[in-house]
């Protein structure tokens, strides 16, 4: 196979596109493959599902073929824990979690709903009993969260995604 080229179009409005491997080969031998990656990046408020054309163009003895495939990129949520009393999980996934070492619900305070998870900066956590599909599916991702600290002082953890830690300084 000879002069090789991969492709995708199709991008919404706003939405930019990086290759970052070659997107050309001058010839691929017969058992091997050709793999090309891109960066997408939508704009500032995806909406829905978006189908991107993949195109493959190649040569085969003086004859040029025309693949094109179609793929589906997904608005993915993949956990999303409201603290309304409730330790469920409001994404399709189901990663539910436990309130652990007197974590409770508060419905005197509340940035948004009727409840806020209430730890006492000792030694209260929540532990999602899920098999680590934060740590293990994803090298990026993006956590979300209000915070209403009783004091700044010292050294306090919000999020630890490392696995178990004791004696943590939170005051």
């Amino acid at each position: 196979m000879e002069n090789v080229t991969l492709d995708v179009s199709g991008l919404p409005d706003g939405w930019s596109m990086t290759a970052t491997t070659e997107t050309t080969a001058d010839s691929v031998a017969n058992g091997e493959s050709v793999t090309a990656n891109w960066n997408v990046t939508p704009d500032s408020t995806p909406d829905g599902d978006v189908t991107l054309e993949l195109e493959t163009h190649y040569e085969i003895e003086s004859h040029r073929y025309r693949h094109l495939f179609h793929a589906e990129l997904s608005e993915i949520q993949i956990a999303q824990w409201n603290f309304e009393d409730s330790t469920e999980d409001s994404s399709s996934y189901n990663h539910a979690f436990s309130l652990e070492n007197g974590a409770a619900y508060d419905d005197t305070v509340a940035v948004e709903g009727e409840y806020s998870l209430q730890l006492d900066g000792s030694d209260d956590y929540i532990m999602i009993s899920s098999d680590g599909f934060l740590h293990d599916a994803f090298t990026e991702r993006t956590v979300s969260l209000w915070v209403k600290p009783v004091a700044t002082t010292g050294t306090q953890v919000v999020y630890n995604e490392g696995g178990v830690q004791t004696d943590w300084p939170c005051e």
